[in-house]
């Protein structure tokens, strides 16, 4: 059984349980309160959805969950919202390093690339520094992530040397 069908299942077995207290009582805010999580929880699997929209759901889900199976819920809810808070405090950390993390990914294949076609082996770490960066700029310039580049073409090295072949890194400049 994968994933999926362990939530669904999960989705399905709670659904009966809310049925059940809902013919008992109609009026149990708790058990309306974790229904219509359960809804929200089918619906984000249904759906695409971003990686924040699945947790939110699921968090959400849980505290109802825990607010109907445990008499002593506060606490728990209280440990929820806490936990859903600092979600959206990391968040934009999380997003900034993915997106550095992505431009350092594209400046390396420029690299490589870029390394692939010097059969003269001509080119060194700084000199392809300044060529990446001058083609990266314009592209991040316009995906709106240049605030992420490095300041200056030589801020590239630490990105470019784990990609550089050994003749790059060598001191000094090109034999002619």
């Amino acid at each position: 059984m994968n994933l999926k069908e362990a939530i669904d299942e999960y989705i399905v077995m709670k659904r009966e349980a809310v049925k059940t207290a809902l013919e008992a009582d109609k009026n149990d805010e708790r058990w309306i309160r974790l229904s219509d999580a359960l809804d929200a929880a089918g619906s984000v699997l249904k759906e695409p959805a971003d990686t924040y929209m699945i947790a939110s759901v699921f968090l959400t889900l849980g505290a109802r969950s825990e607010e109907v199976m445990h008499p002593k819920y506060e606490d728990t809810i209280d440990a929820f919202k806490a936990l859903h808070a600092n979600t959206f405090r990391e968040l934009p950390f999380q997003m900034h390093n993915l997106k550095k993390k992505v431009l350092k990914e594209i400046a390396q294949g420029m690299a490589l690339y870029l390394w692939s076609d010097d059969l003269g082996q001509n080119i060194r770490l700084s000199d392809m520094c300044e060529k990446v960066y001058r083609m990266l700029a314009p592209l991040a310039q316009d995906k709106g992530v240049f605030e992420l580049m490095p300041g200056e073409p030589e801020g590239l090295k630490p990105w470019l040397r784990p990609v550089a072949p050994d003749y790059a890194k060598r001191a000094g400049r090109p034999r002619k």
